[in-house]
């Protein structure tokens, strides 16, 4: 009887003895819930939920500071392109004390794995920070609410375009500061243009566009362009916004855009600034900058006009195709070596 109770006695110390070890090698799965946890929480880049700040400016500016650029990414596909970080790295690194909101709207998060060369970006950029942003709330209580909501249909061609147009607005006008597009180079420091605090941005001798401007909270003048997209908008018409821009400049000041745009300054009210400032490279010279041809003429063009930036034009950038960044020297990827070397160097063979 004794043998037999002391055998009992070791089976149920041995089976306790490996449910332990067995519990433990559980913990310690990658299968198992604490752990998928862990790499789900490491499998997405920070963010934060700019929707819920629209409507409180002063926590956003306790958050962020004075002086903001926004930047857009409205694919709904959550990836940034090579490109694209390039030149949020340029204008990052150059602009240390300024706070960069990229904002990807209409998505919950954005997937690390989809975006290394973003993730290594935002380890050395602590300016950089990443946003979610529900587009009707963006749009809600502005004028572009209606067009937004009742006139851009989901299958419309331009939904992409249009929807940042939308969204850059509401939010300059909702919040304040800078917004610029994701296909410009920064070749300087922005602190002098972001100071102006109400301005517009030409890209030719008589044309006023809308990829990099800045209003402060409120600004009376960009709501008459807001009224003015609102009634003119035409979801067919690719740049039905930019048209607005121009109208309500001509409409408000009663001047012709090209006299605006030589003025620099309205009635001490608003700065249109001269396409060599932010845009010298006007869209009809714009395959150049991707060609080998000429890269010492546009260097020495650009370094006497001063500009801040370069406009790249994304449709040109499609057109022109990938570079090799190791052997091309076009203007675009000798700029891209100084600006943003880390974005280039993961291009592997084509950029």
């Amino acid at each position: 009887m004794l043998n037999i109770s002391a055998k009992l006695s070791v089976t149920i110390l041995f089976l306790l003895s490996l449910l332990t070890l067995l519990s433990t090698f559980v913990l310690l799965d990658p299968r198992s819930a604490n752990t998928r946890q862990a790499v789900q929480a490491s499998s997405v880049l920070t963010t934060f939920n700019l929707s819920l700040m629209l409507d409180d400016p002063s926590n956003f500016r306790s958050a962020f500071g004075q002086n903001v650029i926004f930047m857009l990414e409205t694919s709904k596909t959550g990836v940034l392109k090579l490109r694209q970080v390039c030149a949020l790295e340029a204008a990052a690194s150059l602009n240390p004390h300024i706070n960069f909101i990229l904002a990807f709207s209409d998505l919950l998060e954005i997937k690390a794995k989809d975006n290394p060369a973003l993730q290594e970006l935002l380890q050395h950029s602590p300016n950089v920070k990443l946003a979610t942003l529900d587009s009707s709330m963006a749009v809600r209580g502005t004028p572009v609410q209606d067009p937004k909501e009742n006139k851009l249909k989901k299958d419309n061609y331009y939904i992409k375009e249009h929807t940042s147009n939308f969204l850059r607005m509401s939010l300059l006008w909702k919040l304040g500061g800078m917004y610029m597009d994701l296909d410009y180079m920064t070749l300087k420091n922005l602190s002098a243009i972001i100071e102006l605090k109400n301005f517009l941005t030409a890209d030719a001798d008589y044309n006023i566009n809308n990829s990099l401007l800045g209003f402060e909270r409120h600004n009376p003048f960009l709501f008459k362009i807001l009224e003015t997209v609102r009634s003119d908008y035409d979801p067919k018409d690719h740049p039905t916004v930019v048209r607005s821009f121009n109208k309500a400049v001509m409409n408000v000041f009663k001047i012709s855009i090209v006299e605006a745009i030589r003025l620099v300054n309205i009635n001490n009210q608003l700065h249109v600034l001269n396409y060599f400032i932010t845009s010298p490279i006007k869209y009809s010279e714009c395959h150049e900058v991707y060609r080998t041809s000429n890269a010492s003429v546009w260097f020495e063009y650009i370094r006497e006009h001063g500009s801040y930036t370069i406009h790249l034009w994304n449709s040109c950038s499609r057109k022109e195709g990938k570079l090799d960044p190791k052997s091309n020297d076009s203007p675009y990827v000798i700029w891209a070596r100084g600006y943003c070397p880390r974005a280039i160097a993961r291009a592997v063979d084509w950029f």
